[in-house]
């Protein structure tokens, strides 16, 4: 239930769902249960769009003439605003271009929207010319219309690349980040999986021989073995930050309480602490021997060992809790770990094999075959649900 009538977009950041309602003249957020979270009026009439901007709200009002409003999510602080694009219908963001969706889809800037790329607009036959717009997979964009049908297509040329109808009446339409990712040494790229471990999306890892993954909900780092560096990408696929430290025998990665932990080989293993955004050297614990790859579950920093998995205290490095390295058997006895949800934990193989197992006694509670060989596993650490989420009206 939308709660409120005549919902007319949608947006999420995968934590909160955000939709508009056009005779309401209302934002209501909720969270990813339902539960209504917090909801505020609107200044202008006619809302019909909205997408999230770098930490905003982006919502288009279609009174005369055509506005974008920028707000603050949780209180509804107008920021700033600016025209639209003639006869648009719906707003999402790549993070790097607002696009808009009109006679023809309009990638404008998101500062004070001039149009810096036009694209043919599939759902043109649609009425409305398509009423929904979101941004992914990476590179891709996804139109809707009222009839149910969709179009995917291409974010630089505008070809469709896959279409279909799934009987929905979609006002809006907006994208949720996948449930983990996964750094695949060969090929240099990173996988957007779903929560059933499949691959929804890839990107270029920026770099060689990725060997560990980790996310904020935000970001998705990957450490590279070779170049001794961490390359940082948003969820859209779009590069962020880059830097080099000295990471000789980088084998795995997550992040702790805000910052990078990444696993290496010295004279003796050790686990640094790392300022994300500036690769920073914040501190040292020591680390196990012969470990793959590490995960964070919110109290312990598990270490993939060769027979065990290790639960540690992230202040020292001191063991807590072990048990049975379900990945024993694959090469390296398994080559990527993460946390999964709550009490659970997921190694990874470079053959593609993963194992989903219980982080209290080690018992395996699933398995299966990624495609991807994985050399670095990480989590969104946030609900893994559905990639796409339809705003329907009934």
């Amino acid at each position: 239930n939308a709660g409120a009538i005549d919902p007319n977009a949608v947006a999420t950041d995968g934590e909160l769902v955000y939709t508009v309602h056009h005779e309401t003249n209302e934002v209501i957020a909720y969270n990813l249960v339902g539960s209504v979270q917090f909801r505020w009026g609107l200044d202008q009439p006619a809302s019909a769009g909205m997408a999230l901007v770098d930490g905003t709200l982006a919502v288009l009002f279609q009174a005369t003439p055509y506005q974008v409003g920028i707000y603050q999510p949780r209180t509804g602080a107008l920021l700033r605003s600016y025209a639209a694009l003639p006869s648009v219908e719906a707003l999402a963001y790549d993070g790097t271009l607002l696009w808009q969706l009109g006679e023809l889809i309009y990638g404008t800037d998101s500062g004070d929207g001039h149009v810096v790329r036009t694209l043919p607009n599939a759902a043109a036959g649609c009425t409305y010319g398509g009423t929904g717009l979101a941004a992914g997979p990476p590179g891709r964009l996804t139109l809707s219309c009222t009839n149910g049908n969709w179009y995917q297509i291409s974010a630089t040329d505008g070809i469709v690349l896959a279409s279909g109808n799934n009987d929905m009446d979609m006002l809006g339409l907006d994208a949720i980040p996948p449930a983990y990712f996964s750094a695949a040494f060969s090929g240099a790229a990173v996988y957007g999986l779903d929560r059933f471990m499949q691959p929804v999306w890839s990107v270029s890892a920026g770099a060689s021989d990725p060997n560990g993954a980790a996310s904020d909900g935000r970001l998705v780092y990957t450490g590279h073995f070779s170049t001794q560096e961490v390359v940082a990408r948003d969820l859209f696929g779009v590069e962020r930050a880059r830097w080099n430290a000295t990471l000789t025998g980088l084998q795995g990665m997550d992040m702790v309480y805000g910052a990078l932990a990444i696993y290496r080989t010295l004279t003796a293993p050790v686990i640094q602490f790392h300022r994300p955004d500036t690769g920073a050297l914040l501190r040292t614990v020591p680390g196990r021997l012969s470990v793959e790859g590490l995960a964070f579950d919110g109290e312990l920093l598990w270490q993939l060992g060769n027979a065990e998995v290790y639960g540690t205290r992230p202040s020292d490095g001191a063991v807590v809790r072990t048990v049975p390295n379900p990945a024993a058997a694959c090469s390296f006895s398994g080559s990527a770990l993460t946390s999964g949800p709550p009490g659970q934990l997921i190694a990874g193989c470079n053959d593609g094999r993963w194992f989903r197992f219980s982080s209290v006694e080690g018992t395996v509670l699933a398995t299966g075959h990624l495609w991807p060989v994985m050399y670095g596993l990480a989590t969104l650490r946030q609900p893994p649900w559905k990639v796409f989420l339809p705003l329907v009206m009934r």
